[in-house]
């Protein structure tokens, strides 16, 4: 599982790895979460708003900073898939 958090340096960003790391550790799940702070990069992904959350190459929420229960959530469906 591929898990990416987009976003430049700063509170937001940082809560959103912060919240996607503990959901990692809670279902324990293989992945590695992945920050991506360039900003032509961001742009490539498709990230319009950050902090933006990919698992698997898929949007997950853009702009806000996701609950671990949240996080938790798209990755049980990551597993399904």
């Amino acid at each position: 599982m591929i898990i990416k958090v987009a976003g430049l340096p700063g509170v937001k960003t940082q809560q959103t790895i912060m919240n996607t790391e503990e959901a990692v550790s809670s279902v324990r799940a293989t992945a590695e979460v992945e920050w991506i702070n360039d900003v032509h990069e961001i742009m490539q992904m498709g990230a319009i708003r950050t902090p933006s959350l990919f698992i698997n190459d898929e949007l997950k929420t853009s702009g806000r900073i996701p609950s671990v229960h949240e996080v938790k959530t798209w990755i049980t469906e990551a597993r399904r898939n």
